[in-house]
């Protein structure tokens, strides 16, 4: 048997040949193929990781994302998400040192106050400029403890060190409309430890920078405890998967965040999400469109593929059938006998397919290789049987008659 198979394989050069190149041409062209589909998806990945799409809370017609009244509820709905990173939340207040009456609060109230979630949420902060007790380090800004750091100048301009607890009666803003003007309110007289202190900050924005720093949750229980309503003044985040945009979308307008209304009337409500997503946008509709054009074309490619594989090998068995014959009248059965010329074919194939590997593994990846190896085999192994199946169907006196 493997004797006649080399034999074979010697004698008929030019059908090998064109059986060789056809499987070679396939492995190219589908590795093109699917190698470009994989590209495009790979991309999209890649923009995805990449591409950041960031997003802050405004007022309605988008005017305002600073110093607005942005709801617990909000607030509740973005720290459940699962859609979002990077969360920098803050609320502002003003403080004076010591407990004074109402009548005293424009002579005594002097400092800026910050309730922070994380480092970035603070304009102008960073790990470098701070300067913690060892044991606040880790868990400052998560933490809901009264602590704080206070601005180095500050610290020595009231006498105050690290360690030291604080008395600051703080006051709020807010307003009885919530639209168009802003009041303070006392907070209360509220004692805080001071566990760091920091450099001066000089933020890239014009606000005042903080002269002192509380954890974000801190302010909440403290507002909690007086029950006062609590909001935070600014909010922004990140989407953690922007390949999930329109999902994200969806559920931003059911924790109340709706899209920016030019022609609204300003307030400081913060009520409305602005996505900076257009960069993203723009880049992975052109890649989905690519992509879906491509994909567009799979059944054809398939079809395509398993048609010259079947006729091919159609071909190929056509011209055998002389050889099938007398291999029949030597008394082989009919499976016995097609496995000469199945094995002679399948080792063609193999060695075309080899062959374009070897070429396009320099332009596709080892996944796009092995997938295309697999088509390209089932569709001339669907071919191959289907058309020796079909031979040996027919009696042994066609064959030689069919095949004069």
């Amino acid at each position: 048997m493997l004797t006649y198979l080399l034999y074979s394989l010697k004698r008929r050069k030019s059908a090998n040949l064109i059986t060789v190149g056809i499987s070679f041409l396939l492995v190219v062209f589908l590795n093109l193929y699917f190698g470009t589909i994989h590209s495009y998806e790979r991309q999209m990945d890649e923009l995805a990781e990449n591409a950041s799409v960031y997003c802050r809370v405004t007022n309605k017609n988008g005017s305002r994302d600073s110093g607005l009244f942005i709801s617990e509820s909000v607030l509740d709905g973005l720290s459940a998400s699962e859609l979002i990173s990077d969360e920098s939340c803050a609320v502002y207040l003003l403080a004076g040192e010591g407990e004074f009456t109402q009548a005293e609060w424009e002579q005594c109230v002097h400092l800026q106050v910050s309730g922070v979630n994380r480092i970035e949420a603070a304009d102008g902060l960073s790990v470098e400029k701070i300067h913690f007790n060892e044991e606040y380090e880790e868990d400052f800004f998560v933490s809901d403890r009264p602590v704080c750091i206070v601005d180095e100048s500050v610290m020595r301009k009231h006498g105050w060190e690290n360690g030291d607890r604080v008395q600051l009666t703080m006051y709020y803003y807010s307003s009885a409309s919530e639209l168009f003007k802003l009041e303070l309110y006392p907070l209360g007289l509220i004692e805080l430890e001071i566990v760091g202190s920091m450099e001066r900050l000089m933020g890239v924005t014009s606000a005042i920078p903080p002269d002192v720093i509380i954890p974000f949750e801190a302010v909440r229980s403290i507002y909690q405890q007086h029950e006062i309503p609590f909001f935070a003044d600014t909010v922004s985040f990140y989407v953690d998967n922007p390949l999930r945009l329109n999902e994200f979308k969806e559920e931003m307008k059911s924790i109340g965040l709706m899209e920016r209304d030019p022609t609204a009337m300003d307030s400081y409500i913060g009520c409305t999400l602005a996505v900076r997503d257009r960069n993203f946008v723009i880049m992975a509709t052109q890649l989905r469109q690519s992509i879906e054009i491509l994909r567009s074309f799979l059944s054809m490619v398939c079809i395509l593929t398993f048609a010259i594989g079947y006729i091919v090998s159609y071909l190929l068995g056509n011209g055998r059938m002389g050889e099938y014959a007398l291999l029949r009248l030597q008394g082989m059965g009919s499976v016995k006998g097609t496995i000469p010329f199945l094995g002679e074919q399948l080792l063609l194939v193999l060695l075309g397919n080899l062959l374009g590997d070897a070429v396009m593994l320099f332009f596709s990846e080892a996944v796009v290789v092995i997938l295309v190896n697999g088509v390209v085999s089932a569709a001339y192994g669907i071919g191959i049987i289907m058309a020796y199946w079909r031979m040996g169907r027919k009696r042994v006196m066609r064959l030689l008659a069919v095949s004069q």
